[in-house]
């Protein structure tokens, strides 16, 4: 999992943010109208930008997730 450490806050609310959005799509829950705005507001950088930054750290929490709420 990211740490504050190890990514800083700002990253790591990115990917863990941005990978509960995924698993509750998965699931049909709409959080766009809450998580997004929240994601875009932790980017140091463009929230786009870290997020395929993240890419493979973000699926990774994202399946595991998954995986537990199936």
């Amino acid at each position: 999992m990211p740490t504050y450490k190890e990514h800083g806050r700002a990253d790591a609310e990115v990917i863990v943010e941005t990978a509960a959005v995924i698993v509750c799509g998965a699931i049909g829950l709409d959080t766009s109208g809450e998580s997004i705005p929240y994601i875009a507001g932790w980017g140091e950088r463009n929230d786009v930008e870290a997020i395929r930054h993240y890419a493979e750290t973000v699926d990774t929490i994202a399946r595991t997730l998954e995986s537990a709420v199936a």
